[in-house]
């Protein structure tokens, strides 16, 4: 069993967002698993500028599915994806500058923010564009 297991209870409903949510999980599994190999700063650095990468690209496909549907809980949805990207270039240049001595507690903060955010803020948007007939 893995670090962040995908459940079928973490799909919204929209596949984009499903198969988006399921390459985040793996993402974080790859940065917990850099940390038990002792891949030390440097190995977390890299893959959390991939994490960083990709849950931009993320949250550019969910912000343009609430603009283009009227999603009316757009601006909080997006206040938690800009949060969620400071803090995570934060932790970023932690890692490139050695200053990251927290990485599984790292891994298990985005892990638990991760979870969180799809079982409620995008669950709600799940079932909004579903509404709307977005699949």
């Amino acid at each position: 069993m893995g670090f962040f297991e995908w459940k079928d209870d973490y799909s919204v409903g929209v596949k984009v967002m499903d198969q988006q949510h399921k390459r985040l999980v793996a993402l974080v599994n790859e940065l917990f698993e850099a940390m038990q190999r002792g891949s030390g700063n440097q190995g977390a650095a890299k893959v959390l500028r991939g994490l960083l990468d990709y849950t931009r690209t993320h949250f550019r496909t969910e912000e343009d599915l609430m603009k283009a549907h009227s999603y009316p809980g757009f601006v909080a949805h997006k206040k938690q994806h800009d949060d969620l990207t400071e803090q995570t270039m934060d932790l970023s240049k932690a890692a490139q500058e050695g200053r990251l001595t927290v990485a599984i507690d790292t891994s298990k903060f985005l892990k638990e923010w991760l979870a969180t955010h799809i079982m409620g803020s995008d669950k709600l948007l799940g079932t909004y564009l579903q509404r709307k007939g977005v699949g």
